[in-house]
């Protein structure tokens, strides 16, 4: 590659990382209290990972909770497997309710773990108070539409919560037969991947970029109680 040509390419990125910071300024929520209604909780520290067999102490779960207490109603977890379900009886001291998870992907026999999981979960700490079973599955391809609904109707046989699964808010505008396998309609609605700016001046912001799909899927679905399991603005 050429000096010039190395030049212009790093002209360019240095260029586009100046408009990105540009329009994405740490934003102090001055207005904001506690607790809010729910958290989504990765618990996994920094260097572990589920795939690597890296899991979470307990002393990490623990640790985790504890800052959320008085900041949170209500913590979403995405799996309840490898010893995840300690968040739920960490949280049922504190009296924090639980939307349980079930992780499912390509691999059949995880997926079977994971929602046997999840129902052991659900009937046993009474915090959980709702299941999601799969995340984003649909928007990735990473799970066969039919096998994503014999997941979920096997969820809702056997748990006496409401059930559903989470995935982008236009999914469920542009495919709403999904509607009719889930107690409801848990959606994902962050305007940080479309580019909205977190506040405008001119134009749309993120609060009321999240507000207007949220109450497009209302008016999509009004016989269904609608969720907001996935928002906010990376810091």
């Amino acid at each position: 590659m050429k000096l010039s040509t190395f030049a212009v390419i790093l002209a360019t990125c240095l260029f586009n990382l100046f408009l990105w910071d540009l329009s994405n300024k740490p934003v102090d929520l001055d207005g904001s209290t506690y607790p809010v209604a729910s958290i989504s909780l990765n618990p996994y520290q920094r260097y572990q990972d589920p795939f690597g067999g890296h899991t979470p102490t307990l002393e990490d779960m623990t640790r985790d909770v504890e800052l959320l207490v008085g900041k949170t109603k209500a913590i979403r977890l995405y799996s309840a497997r490898e010893g995840l379900d300690k968040v739920t009886e960490l949280a049922a001291k504190h009296r924090i309710a639980i939307t349980g998870g079930a992780w499912l992907d390509h691999r059949l026999e995880n997926n079977r773990l994971e929602l046997d999981s999840l129902i052991a979960m659900a009937k046993k700490f009474k915090n959980v108070k709702r299941a999601l079973v799969g995340n984003e599955t649909q928007l990735h391809g990473a799970v066969p539409y039919e096998l994503l609904i014999s997941y979920l109707d096997e969820a809702r046989r056997s748990l006496n919560i409401p059930v559903s699964t989470a995935e982008p808010w236009d999914y469920w505008l542009e495919h709403p037969e999904l509607a009719k396998h889930v107690d409801f309609i848990a959606i994902h609605v962050l305007p940080y991947w479309v580019d909205v700016p977190a506040q405008s001046e001119t134009g749309e912001s993120a609060v009321e970029y999240v507000l207007k799909r949220y109450e497009a899927v209302k008016r999509a679905f009004p016989q269904k109680h609608v969720v907001i399991s996935e928002t906010g603005w990376p810091s």
